[in-house]
């Protein structure tokens, strides 16, 4: 992970730079002398990589979470200006979200659609959304269920779709489209849907469309986006410093 300070002494010349997490110091370096480490849990620093406006974390975990700040300070006036940024570490599901139920593949106006999505094992857990035929679900079509977690701290979330279908669902071409999405952060977007044709119209009925139940699921995933970003707020102080910047990104590997 490579945590930046971006600054702009203008004429001044810097004396030092301090890195905090959670208000304890990890790291410090000043010009011509080699950077200072201070252990602190979840916070590796690769020092041959790091220097005067970055410093690269190794070994990335859930212990690295937390607010980091940069502290820079100008030799001769000793004038300080900070930078600050939270990092989240985000943990994302290894597949695609899942929906379950009992549906028939035709079906007619007045039919009850009862169908469960769950993305399962996230940090955080996901945020699900129904939408039929691209509209947003409403609320009273809706079943909301508690999250489930792990010790490990991943959980798992399931949002129920209860509706009964009305004549005005069908497309022209006589199809229900049921999708559910699972974002994470804004970082991770995962989708999964379901078709339901009428039986009533001929250019619907083929081989296999005869109105057989089964169960939902193992669809076809959107591709994952496996990246978590820590979004940092930027603190600027009226000082010979004009501006400090901390920009704070994670990549999260598959499976970690």
């Amino acid at each position: 992970m490579n945590l930046t300070c971006d600054y702009d002494p203008e004429d001044g010349r810097i004396y030092q730079v301090k890195w905090y997490k959670d208000y304890r110091e990890f790291y410090s370096y000043a010009p011509g002398r080699p950077g200072r480490t201070f252990h602190i849990s979840g916070v590796k620093v690769n020092e041959p990589l790091s220097g005067a406006k970055h410093v690269i974390l190794d070994s990335v975990d859930l212990a690295t979470e937390g607010q980091y700040v940069c502290e820079v300070t100008v030799d001769g006036s000793f004038d300080t200006v900070i930078g600050t940024g939270n990092v989240t570490v985000v943990e994302v599901p290894q597949s695609g979200p899942e929906i379950t139920g009992e549906y028939r593949s035709s079906m007619e106006e007045g039919d009850h659609v009862r169908i469960n999505c769950t993305s399962y094992r996230s940090r955080p857990a996901a945020t699900l959304t129904w939408y039929i035929n691209g509209a947003r679900s409403d609320n009273s079509s809706l079943t909301r269920y508690r999250e489930t977690s792990e010790p490990s701290g991943l959980r798992t979330a399931t949002l129920g779709l209860d509706f009964r279908l009305r004549q005005a669902h069908f497309s022209l071409s006589g199809q229900v489209v049921l999708k559910c999405t699972a974002e994470i952060e804004s970082v991770s977007y995962q989708s999964e849907d379901v078709h339901i044709s009428s039986l009533t119209l001929p250019q619907r009925m083929s081989p296999g469309a005869g109105g057989d139940q089964r169960e939902i699921g193992n669809q076809q995933s959107s591709p994952k986006f496996r990246a978590a970003v820590g979004k940092g707020s930027v603190v600027r102080a009226p000082l010979l410093l004009t501006t400090v910047n901390a920009l704070l990104c994670i990549l999260r590997l598959p499976g970690g």
